[in-house]
Order: C-alpha cells, then structure tokens, then sequence
C-alpha cells in the first residue's frame, strides 16, 4: 500500500515540476495526463485503505522524495523525469499486476486491477519521448 501511494504521489508531484517548466509542449500534455490519471489510482488507494484501516500515507517514501528533489535541482527537467518515469511506471506496473494476481486482500486486488492498466499504458506513452 505505501509503496503504491508514494508512486502516485510522485508522479503527481513530479508530473506538476513539468508541468511548470514544460508548459504546453508534448511533454507537458503528457504529465498533466498522467497527474490526472493517478490522482484516480490515489483515490481509489485511499478509498480501498480506508476500508482496511490501512490509509496510505499523504508522504513520499525517501527514495520516491529523493528523486522529486533530483528532478528539481536538474538542468534538464525534461530528460529526468522521463528517465524517471519510465523506471517508476516500469516497477509499480510489476507490483500491481503481481498483487492483481497473487494479493491476499479481496479489497485491494481490484485496485491493482484497476491501476496496471493505467500504469501500462502510461510507461507506453512515455517511451515516445
């Protein structure tokens, strides 16, 4: 659950630091799809921990952070976060379709289910660039 929260949370936050530098360029149209994008997947990350007693946390995990402030700090936003993204979208695409697959809580099976898709065709839009 955290690592699933944290990764939209990144992309998020991440997709918002493009967003300003990028404007309205491919690249830009691309973040702000995705940010809206994941903040569907958190939604229904939060819905489906609250039904567990499991809210995911509002908070970065430190990797997920360290890399926000990689992005920040670079003089080539753009080229960052697409290498970014691309590792990000890569992982947590894996981890939802192995919870798809193999998770033990009926309640959060259907999120990743919901969310792989979301994450597949993101990691595919992202290779264009």
């Amino acid at each position: 659950m955290a690592r699933a929260a944290s990764a939209s949370l990144f992309i998020i936050k991440a997709s918002e630091q493009v967003l300003a530098r990028e404007g309205d360029t491919g690249l830009g149209q691309f973040a702000r799809k995705s940010q809206a994008e994941q903040q569907g997947v958190g939604s229904q990350l939060s819905f489906a921990g609250r039904r567990l007693n499991l809210l995911p946390s509002a908070a970065l995990l430190p990797s997920d952070h360290a890399m926000l402030e990689e992005l920040a700090a670079s003089g080539d936003p753009g080229g960052v976060y697409v290498s970014q993204m691309k590792r990000v979208l890569s992982q947590t695409l894996s981890m939802h379709r192995q919870y798809e697959r193999y998770g033990t809580s009926p309640t959060l099976r259907p999120v990743a289910a919901m969310a792989a898709p979301v994450f597949a065709a993101e990691l595919e839009a992202i290779k264009r660039f």
